[in-house]
């Protein structure tokens, strides 16, 4: 279901998906669209661009038109991708772990490549991600903030909807909290905005990640182990990317759950608008709206 439909035509430009404002005349479209973008809803009107605040309400998810025609609208579903299937090197490939004790126990007893691929097939192949764009700070000024804005980010229009011809949807980041929660009550979930860092290649070795616990992996087993070992690092595992990567501003969802395969799952109502792609074809708006 639709909530807002962001598509304002004027007779000499068409003003959808990221927004430059170098000239006045996108300045002033901007204007309009804080005017008349906005919904009812039961918590009383929900204004999307004039005075918006709150960098944390909405979440930004690119695609394709033909994503969106042919999966995302006719099933109001979200996929949640393997996430040894990201764009990331960093967390698709796979990763190696060395292992420590604090007591007397014989390191070389183990096949350390063997116990390093279980432990990153553990943490990783069972586990799905959801991934959005996020609002940095904002003034509640629309016409300051619009570089701000999730859905006004070039590089991403490019690289996630097609080169400008596709889409961004506004997603309403509680209602679709509560959508994941209710879709997936039986696995873990862990949900919060990445963190852009360049670690060091030499690892803190009282503070790594890719250490293996070996006085706890033989005490409580393996599950156990990994268990509480992603518990403990994951944001450091899951929620951390290179400062490269900083301008998707990424707000992500990790569900760690039993199956290798991807996952798809009712969204609800936490749709709140479609933006399109300044090189999105007539048609396919015509399509949507």
């Amino acid at each position: 279901m639709l909530r807002a439909l962001f598509y304002l035509r004027t007779p000499r430009l068409t003003i959808t998906g990221a927004l430059p404002c170098q000239n006045f005349e996108l300045l002033l479209i901007l204007h309009l669209l804080g005017a008349i973008v906005q919904k009812s809803s039961r918590r009383g009107v929900y204004i999307m661009f004039v005075g918006f605040r709150d960098r944390t309400a909405c979440l930004y998810h690119y695609t394709s038109i033909r994503v969106l025609l042919e999966h995302i609208l006719p099933t109001n579903k979200l996929k949640a991708g393997r996430y040894v299937n990201t764009n990331d090197p960093k967390e698709s490939k796979d990763w190696f772990f060395s292992v420590g004790t604090n007591t007397d126990i014989d390191l070389g007893k183990y096949d350390l490549q063997g116990l390093s691929d279980e432990m990153a097939r553990g943490m990783k192949h069972k586990t799905n991600v959801l991934c959005f764009s996020q609002d940095r700070e904002l003034t509640g000024n629309h016409i300051e903030d619009i570089h701000n804005r999730g859905f006004c980010r070039p590089r991403m229009w490019v690289q996630y909807a097609e080169n400008h011809a596709g889409v961004c949807l506004i997603i309403e980041r509680e209602a679709l909290q509560r959508a994941v929660n209710s879709a997936f009550p039986h696995h873990r979930i862990y949900e919060g905005p990445v963190i852009y860092t360049n670690r060091s290649g030499v690892p803190d070795l009282s503070t790594s990640p890719y250490i293996i616990n070996v006085d706890y992996l033989e005490r409580y087993g393996q599950q156990k182990y990994l268990e509480d070992h992603i518990y403990m690092y994951h944001k450091r595992l899951f929620f951390e990317k290179c400062t490269d990567w900083r301008d998707e501003v990424e707000y992500r969802w990790v569900l760690l759950g039993n199956k290798e395969q991807d996952l798809f799952f009712d969204f609800q109502d936490a749709l709140r608008g479609i933006v399109f792609g300044v090189s999105c074809l007539e048609s396919d708006i015509e399509r949507i709206v």
